[in-house]
């Protein structure tokens, strides 16, 4: 009888092992900036492409340049199925959290990515397609301009 029970616990703990083992996927991390850029060259060799190196069975690094439509497209899809209002000049997608910006990222990017590394059960990349034209995209993105918004854009920028 004790046997079985041990038998049946083990057998139990394998099926679990497999199940996570299926669920367990690789962590996705879209990174958008400028080929010309020192800053997001910095990002990329200092901070992304040693963790994508360290951790090739867990982290699928996709580096997207806004320079070329199609990265400045789906960085566009991406902001808007996050809910992202404005647009930064380096954007760091990890799983289903983002990060704005240069300094942001610099700061928080390691943490979030280490967090999701050590709870990989249950990580949700939002799906995103380019499938539709850059200009229409690019008009939709021009149609929730406000007239005060540019107005004060302009005024601050001179």
């Amino acid at each position: 009888m004790g046997f079985r029970i041990l038998f049946l616990a083990l057998a139990l703990c394998a099926a679990s092992a497999v199940a996570q083992e299926k669920e367990r996927q690789k962590l996705e991390i879209h990174f958008f900036g400028s080929s010309g850029c020192a800053q997001c060259l910095e990002i990329i060799e200092d901070l992304l492409k040693p963790v994508a190196e360290e951790f090739p069975d867990e982290v699928s690094l996709q580096l997207h340049d806004i320079k070329e439509p199609e990265g400045f497209q789906l960085m566009m899809r991406m902001e808007e199925a996050h809910g992202i209002p404005e647009t930064s000049p380096q954007e760091l997608y990890v799983g289903n959290s983002y990060i704005l910006g240069y300094e942001a990222i610099k700061a928080q990017a390691a943490n979030l990515i280490a967090d999701y590394l050590n709870h990989p059960v249950g990580w949700k990349t939002k799906t995103v397609t380019v499938d539709g034209s850059l200009e229409q995209d690019l008009r939709k993105r021009v149609q929730r301009f406000t007239f005060l918004g540019v107005l004060a854009a302009g005024l601050v920028d001179g």
